[in-house]
């Protein structure tokens, strides 16, 4: 019987411990629910267009061309990106 209630003891801090966590994430879940804003995907960029699409597609692939020749600061491969 005493080793049980040394037992119960020494788990009574780690049962604090989760319930503690249990409480603050569930307050902070609750809080975020009630008061951060949701908005839809575009919402925030609601001028950007199809044409913006492909101009962002074309600077992100000569970016990784770029990369891939090295980061190069002058010479042909600049000359022929331009």
């Amino acid at each position: 019987m005493m080793l049980s209630t040394k037992a119960t003891v020494l788990m009574m801090p780690i049962t604090l411990i989760h319930t503690s966590y249990d409480t603050l994430v569930n307050i902070l879940c609750t809080g975020a629910k009630t008061f951060v804003p949701k908005a839809k995907k575009n919402y925030y960029k609601y001028w950007w267009t199809e044409e913006l699409d492909l101009l962002k597609r074309d600077s992100l692939h000569s970016n990784n061309l770029w990369k891939a020749a090295g980061k190069p600061r002058f010479g042909l491969f600049l000359a022929n990106v331009r």
